[in-house]
């Protein structure tokens, strides 16, 4: 490269450049197109080298969602003379959606399929939609039965916090905001 060939670098090969090392007074050989003096040179290499060899260190791990790994809940609600049955992997969540008045009866462990079979076995006693039923005695009878079998539920019920409010008041709220 000695020839006046440019080199890598876009410029001429000149022997009495310096080294392109801070501070360096050195000149260059520049037998790669490298504008580096000889010992440079192999500092440059050497760690490069080095650092071939460890190995990728591996990107920083994501944070993974939790997703409920049960298969949920079914649940029965009561709210104005009609009882929902209805299915949730997390009731808590889910009756925050429910104005303060209804009242959680009942839960039981299962899944999709088994809140299918609860709404097919209370099928007579339809009222709307596909998931309220009338208030009857059967279906009240039945929720006494899983509280025998499961407990309670009032530790699931969402209570409204004192900064909190119901959706119909929330909802009003915004109907009636002036822009």
């Amino acid at each position: 490269m000695s020839d006046g060939t440019p080199s890598p670098f876009g410029k001429p090969y000149n022997p009495n450049r310096p080294c392109a090392w801070r501070n360096c007074t050195r000149s260059y050989e520049d037998p790669y197109g490298v504008p580096l003096c000889s010992t440079h040179y192999k500092i440059v290499v050497d760690d490069f080298r080095s650092r071939k060899q460890e190995p990728e260190p591996e990107p920083p791990a994501q944070p993974v969602k939790t997703v409920p790994t049960g298969p949920g809940s079914v649940y029965y609600i009561a709210l104005d003379g009609l009882i929902k049955i209805g299915y949730s992997q997390d009731v808590t969540a889910r009756m925050r959606a429910y104005p303060p008045t209804a009242t959680l009866l009942a839960v039981e462990p299962g899944s999709k399929s088994v809140e299918r079979k609860r709404h097919q076995r209370f099928g007579k006693f339809l009222a709307k939609g596909r998931e309220w039923f009338t208030d009857d005695p059967e279906l009240r009878a039945w929720t006494d039965e899983l509280v025998a079998e499961h407990g309670t539920a009032d530790h699931l019920a969402h209570r409204w916090g004192r900064y909190e409010h119901p959706p119909a008041v929330a909802t009003k709220r915004i109907r009636n905001r002036r822009y």
